[in-house]
């Protein structure tokens, strides 16, 4: 019998994962667009993953309209605006099993697949934050969830102390929203992802995430760790990069945008991007699988 017909799961009926709803908190030109746009074609990318990812399939009209203009983003340099997709992304995600995480899948010769729906509140909510001048409905809508994503520019070190600040304001207000002391089994439930964007500008660093951040963000990370502490939720830190590298160099595949803090593929051709689903896998399995990482 040929083993790999034997394990093709290209036609077989999924096995769905525990799905759900994710807010991606981030500030103003962290990559959060580049991110996502990345995500929905990411599956299209030269041996991502080694094939991984089988399929990436939008449905909304959110993540729908962000697949659509994805490659003109990443190929050809041509911005979208945040408000094109802050109100909601939903994605259906298709997975490869590997044996020693998804034993049963893998024997039934089953892919898995993630239905998600990414929130994408605006870069003003961390500004806001900073600033202590939030609104009481973004943060009632970040308590609805128990899948938060920080999303943190790797490349930008010197705002630890501001994001420190945003960190601090979230965590007191998610516990006046919550009732810190009343409902500690919910808080228990929640998983925190940190993900640092731009990691193509942080190679020595890509699968060291956790050290990255008490390192380099270090006020921010003893926030995190207290908020681990308090709620007793899970934490993992993850690196990540809409654009990779050139080939197997360390040269990082993107150029600035002329006249614009954006930046595109510089060869795309060589597009190889890492670590965008591995903290959405991790966020609705409690799993984190190395290989997506």
């Amino acid at each position: 019998m040929n083993f790999f017909k034997f394990f093709n799961v290209f036609n077989a009926i999924p096995i769905n994962l525990p799905g759900g709803d994710i807010r991606m908190i981030g500030a103003r030109d962290v990559g959060k667009t580049s991110y996502l746009a990345a995500l929905s074609i990411c599956w299209q990318a030269e041996s991502y993953l080694n094939g991984r990812i089988m399929s990436v399939d939008p449905y909304g009209s959110g993540a729908k309209l962000l697949q659509d203009n994805a490659e003109n983003m990443l190929r050809n340099g041509i911005e979208m605006p945040a408000s094109e997709y802050a109100d909601s992304c939903k994605f259906s995600i298709k997975l490869k099993p590997r044996f020693f995480m998804n034993p049963i899948a893998t024997i039934q010769r089953k892919p898995l697949r993630l239905n998600i729906s990414i929130t994408a509140p605006t870069g003003e909510l961390i500004e806001h934050l900073i600033a202590g001048t939030f609104t009481q409905d973004a943060l009632n809508d970040c308590a609805s969830v128990v899948g938060l994503m920080l999303v943190l520019d790797s490349t930008t070190p010197k705002r630890d102390p501001d994001y420190a600040k945003a960190v601090a304001n979230l965590q007191r207000e998610l516990n006046n929203i919550l009732g810190i002391q009343r409902n500690r089994r919910r808080l228990r439930r929640h998983r925190i992802a940190i993900v640092f964007t731009k990691g193509e500008q942080n190679d020595i660093y890509r699968s060291k995430p956790q050290e990255f951040a008490e390192l380099k963000f270090s006020q921010t990370f003893a926030i995190l760790q207290n908020w681990q502490q308090t709620w007793g939720c899970s934490m993992n830190y993850f690196m990540c990069s809409a654009f990779g590298f050139i080939g197997d160099t360390l040269q990082p595949n993107c150029r600035p945008i002329q006249g614009s803090s954006a930046y595109t593929l510089s060869k795309p051709e060589a597009w190889q991007a890492f670590g965008l689903v591995a903290p959405i896998y991790w966020l609705q399995t409690g799993k984190d699988d190395r290989q997506l990482r």
